[in-house]
């Protein structure tokens, strides 16, 4: 019994030694997640106006989706680069002080994106918010028409 665990001793401690010394996994990163990116323009010509971006992005690679509202134009944006289908959300303030959602875009998964045109009032103010099926969800909330 005593051989057994020895033996048994031995191996584990050799491919533990072959695991931790393998160019595999000495070159694998850290944990691998998708990043929310968010970004706010307040200079974008639109006097009082704040346009912004919700991003999230597969570890700083190609894939990536993001929402955007543009205050000068009014325009609101979904582009997905993405394997999976996403959904853009924008939110704007009740007389209540309550978020309810104003506008909805849904793309599919692979290069899609789709454009709505608003007409919101000047100075009101709007959060967008980018669900990325099955993988998260970034919003930003400082922003006005």
């Amino acid at each position: 019994m005593k051989l057994a665990r020895g033996i048994l001793a031995t191996m584990v401690a050799s491919m533990l030694a072959v695991v931790s010394l393998s160019p595999a996994a000495s070159a694998q990163a850290g944990p691998r997640s998708w990043d929310c990116e968010r970004e706010r323009w307040p200079n974008d010509g639109d006097a009082g106006g704040v346009s912004g971006a919700a991003t999230l992005q597969w570890n700083n690679t190609a894939a990536k989706a993001w929402v955007a509202f543009d205050a000068y134009s009014e325009k609101f944006t979904l582009v997905n680069k993405t394997k999976a289908d996403t959904r853009g959300r924008l939110w704007l303030k009740n007389a209540w002080g309550a978020w309810v959602v104003f506008d909805m875009i849904w793309v599919d998964a692979d290069e899609s994106s789709e454009r709505h045109d608003l007409s919101l009032d000047e100075g009101e103010a709007v959060q967008i918010e980018l669900r990325l099926n099955g993988r998260g969800t970034c919003s930003i909330s400082t922003l006005c028409a």
